[in-house]
Parts: C-alpha cells; structure tokens; sequence
C-alpha cells in the first residue's frame, strides 16, 4: 500500500495533542544505533563541551517498576530514547570499557572504533526520569546497562 503524501501534506497543524509521555521507571529494550557527538551542556571547570557516545535505544518492554496504569496508551514501538555516554575523561572511558564488557563483548586491545558497532542490537536495560520541560515532561535516560533477563 502506497503512502498518500498529498493528504499528509494538507494536515492541518497547531491543535495536535502531544504523544503520551513515557513513564519513569526500568526499561528493557536494544541499541539500534550509536554515534560521536558533543554534549549539550559546557563543562562547567572548562567551559567546554565533551565528547560523548549517544546510544539510540529502542524499549522492548517495560520494566515490573512501572504499573499497568501508567502503561496506558503508551505504544513502546513508537519510541526511542537516546543514553548519552561522556567518553572525555579517562574516567569515562573506563566506564564505557565495562559497559562494553558487561554486553558481553571482547574489549581487550579494540578500539572505540572497532567496539561501538558491535553493540548494535544487543539487549539492554535502562531507567527513564521524567523533568519538566517548557512544553511538558521530558523523558531522559539514566543508568544504561546490560540485560540481566
């Protein structure tokens, strides 16, 4: 079946109601994609921003934190979060070594570069928390891990 885009294109915007927000609570889910960027915030010592990984992440199922009311309309297959991971400081690198290790993925003398793609559609689980944001609730996500179901 062909998509209309000339009925798309007469949508009529300005009164559509925003999707359901996402409750907070324990996902699990795969990454689908990754990629380098920056971070949205400037250190605050240097005044610069960091480098990061930002992981794509696509839920698969809510976790048994969150109750079936606050389920309610909201249509895993239609959202993706993004785990952003700082990657700057020596720290952070380790960090990421055990994230990648704890997927189950050989670490020892790989680069970044020969590591990151291999977490691609590999399990994961994840918290989301709910902020408040100039249009409503943003959902951003914390404690990216492996799955350990």
């Amino acid at each position: 079946m062909a998509i209309d885009f000339s009925k798309l294109g007469k949508t009529r915007m300005g009164d559509i109601p925003p999707p359901p927000v996402p409750p907070a609570g324990t996902y699990g889910g795969v990454i689908k994609s990754w990629k380098w960027a920056e971070s949205r915030w400037k250190n605050k010592e240097t005044g610069q921003t960091e480098a990061q990984v930002h992981f794509v992440l696509r839920p698969t199922e809510f976790g048994d934190d969150i109750s079936e009311d606050e389920r309610n309309g909201v249509v895993l297959a239609d959202k993706i979060f993004v785990a952003e991971q700082g990657i700057q400081t020596d720290a952070q690198v380790y960090y990421m070594q055990e994230f990648l290790a704890s997927l189950g993925i050989a670490v020892q003398g790989k680069t970044l570069d020969e590591l990151l793609p291999e977490t691609v559609n590999v399990g994961v689980q994840f918290d989301v928390v709910l902020r408040d944001g100039e249009r409503g609730p943003i959902a951003n996500v914390r404690k990216l891990r492996a799955r350990t179901t």
